[in-house]
């Protein structure tokens, strides 16, 4: 085969490789899409695409923990700096190869150095409107193994790519900005109550099943420390737009899931039943579902992983994108913040109404006080009355009924200014049998006629002994009888037993 005739022949296939760019909307797509041919066609090998983020190049359709290049640097940073294309028939003697690994700007990666493992190396810069918006880059196995029809092919692709990836790239820093929208909604919704705390979970999961276009979107949470139960809060159903939780998945035999939650910032398994991270759950769980990809992103309090936020994608697998796993991310910190101010909440409604019953508290005690001096007065000039013989039996009864009214009022003084911190309590041995005797006289109208009241002591009465507050422990035992009464509204027979 001629030159012309390879060239009529390169020339013939470009013509089909563009007539279907225009239908492709995925960077990752399109990158699978070139590389593929370009290795079918020109005879290269392991091309690859990268993508000008500020001054970094990052590869499009590789691991998302994948390094990225800084510009300068590697023979793809090279090309982006000079603005030209660059060939190197021995990478292994040319300092233009030689890379150092940068952080990727997506915050997923661990940073590893990257070494294509290739012989030689073609990069050739993607130009549009006189910006670089990425590099493509083919290799070889061999020494000066990239012909220069190949090297003129692979210009070629570049400068047809140029203006979609351009095109690609500007409309996801217009799904950025939607993203940073649905943040700051997000951001400013209320969570005081319990209510309101659901709400901004269940807002949450379907802002973003709708932004991401996924299965479902689940928020589950820790019930204690020990991580062993996952308790779901909110499961949104975007087909059927409806939201329901209350499930349960035990996370027992799942270390490694349980690991990865506490050390990554986000999991991203494309195909969750073969990833070892989420493999368990997959089987125990996510099978039943047909799910089979998932994007799940840690929800950390004081540093302590309390939940999760999950999206997944059922039926087929899903390659997540890295703006993708940072929404999600987002969306996590920001449920992370609603429980927050949810605890802080319940926490300022427990200290007010804590103040409230203190305040209370010394409101009761102050009245008790001067209540309890008037009794004093009381109770004295009943005394006195009582001294006199010179009084009939009906006039003595109504001065013991007086008398009796004014101990009982003296109890309750007691109670009172127990309530409000101005009595000490005052602990004492104190008889149980008579502890009995005490509360049985002063039950007489206070049980329903309908309820009969009987008290059976154990025949080592008289020897046992407690130690506390007499009027207290009365107070405990009237209560309880009382309470008791209120559950028989039928009537009934109430026993008193002392063990």
């Amino acid at each position: 085969m001629t030159p012309t005739q390879m060239e009529r022949r390169d020339l013939d296939n470009l013509q089909v490789l563009t007539a279907n760019l225009s239908e492709i909307t995925d960077l990752d797509r399109l990158s699978s899409l070139i590389t593929d041919w370009l290795d079918r066609s020109c005879g290269l090998q392991d091309c690859v695409l990268y993508t000008r983020a500020a001054n970094l190049l990052v590869r499009v359709a590789g691991p998302h923990n994948q390094p990225a290049m800084a510009m300068g640097q590697g023979l793809a940073g090279h090309a982006a700096l000079r603005r030209e294309s660059l060939y190197s028939p021995d990478t292994s003697r040319d300092q233009r190869c030689r890379t150092t690994a940068e952080p990727a700007p997506n915050g997923f990666t661990d940073g590893t150095e990257f070494h294509s493992g290739a012989a030689s190396e073609y990069a050739a810069p993607l130009i549009h409107r006189g910006e670089v918006v990425g590099v493509l880059t083919g290799h070889n196995t061999r020494l000066n193994g990239i012909p220069e029809r190949g090297r003129r092919c692979l210009d070629m692709v570049a400068d047809i790519l140029a203006p979609h990836v351009s095109a690609l790239l500007t409309e996801r820093l217009s799904e950025r900005l939607d993203y940073g929208q649905v943040v700051a909604e997000l951001a400013h919704m209320p969570t005081a109550t319990q209510t309101e705390l659901q709400a901004v979970y269940g807002s949450i999961t379907e802002r973003a099943a709708q932004m991401l276009n996924t299965s479902r979107a689940y928020i589950w949470m820790f019930q204690d420390h020990s991580q062993q139960m996952l308790e779901c809060l909110d499961d949104y159903n975007p087909r059927d737009n409806v939201h329901v939780r209350g499930a349960r998945l035990s996370t027992d035999n799942m270390p490694e899931y349980i690991q990865a939650l506490n050390s990554e910032r986000v999991i991203l398994a494309s195909d969750a039943a073969a990833d070892p991270r989420t493999r368990v759950v997959h089987d125990r769980y996510l099978r039943t579902l047909d799910i089979k990809s998932v994007l799940h992103a840690p929800i950390r309090q004081d540093g302590r992983v309390v939940g999760v936020l999950c999206l997944v994608q059922q039926h087929t697998q899903r390659k997540w994108r890295v703006e993708e796993a940072a929404f999600v991310a987002t969306l996590a910190d920001l449920a992370t913040i609603a429980l927050t101010n949810h605890q802080k909440c319940l926490a300022e409604n427990a200290l007010v109404h804590a103040q409230k019953m203190e305040s209370l508290g010394r409101l009761a005690g102050g009245i008790a006080h001067d209540f309890n001096n008037l009794l004093t007065v009381i109770s004295g000039a009943v005394e006195t009355l009582q001294l006199s013989h010179d009084r009939d039996a009906a006039e003595a009864r109504m001065l013991k009924l007086i008398a009796d009214a004014g101990t009982r009022a003296h109890s309750l003084t007691r109670n009172l200014m127990a309530f409000g911190g101005k009595q000490q309590l005052k602990l004492q041995p104190v008889s149980t049998a008579q502890l009995l005797a005490n509360v049985q006289a002063l039950t007489d109208g206070l049980l329903r006629e309908d309820i009969r009241l009987t008290f059976q002591p154990c025949p080592r009465a008289p020897q046992l002994y407690t130690s506390g507050d007499v009027v207290q422990l009365e107070q405990v035992l009237l209560n309880l009888m009382i309470n008791a009464a209120d559950a028989m509204p039928d009537g009934g027979v109430y026993h008193q037993v002392q063990q």
